[in-house]
């Protein structure tokens, strides 16, 4: 008789959650980004994966952050939350970013182009838009 843990099988779902992560950097305050990948990589430890992360640099500079768990993610958060590198890692942004954080499930989709409301095909974005998404392109952290 095995009374070891049950053995887990290909047939056996994992199951991956992908959230988004997302908050205010105070004005002048974009030199909290090497903190920011502190923090990517204490995750990457406890089994997260980043997928991507945007910067918006206006008044009030924002940060999105995609990420996944494969697996135990509110066991993972907990560990997080245990882990004394990220302890001393909140400490340290705290003078950075605003308590306005969002981090909530998302499904992810894979879409490959979007239409602009009143645009037929063929015809271009507003250039408005074309700027915010050239934007968001260039200021995208790896």
């Amino acid at each position: 008789m095995n009374s070891g843990p049950p053995q887990m099988n290909s047939s056996t779902p994992t199951v991956t959650q992908t959230f988004l992560h997302r908050f205010t950097v105070k004005p002048k305050h974009l030199d909290y980004l090497p903190l920011w990948r502190r923090e990517v990589a204490v995750r990457t430890r406890h089994g997260f994966t980043t997928h991507r992360a945007f910067v918006e640099t206006d008044a009030e500079p924002k940060l999105t952050w995609l990420y996944s768990h494969e697996g135990d993610a509110a066991a993972a958060e907990a560990a997080l939350a245990r882990d004394p590198e990220q302890r001393d890692l909140d400490g340290l942004k705290a003078p950075h970013v605003f308590r306005n954080l969002l981090v909530r499930p998302v499904d992810v989709g894979v879409r490959t182009h979007r239409r602009h409301p009143g645009v037929r095909r063929g015809q271009r974005r507003p250039a408005a838009d074309r700027h915010h998404a050239a934007l968001l392109h260039r200021q995208r952290l790896g």
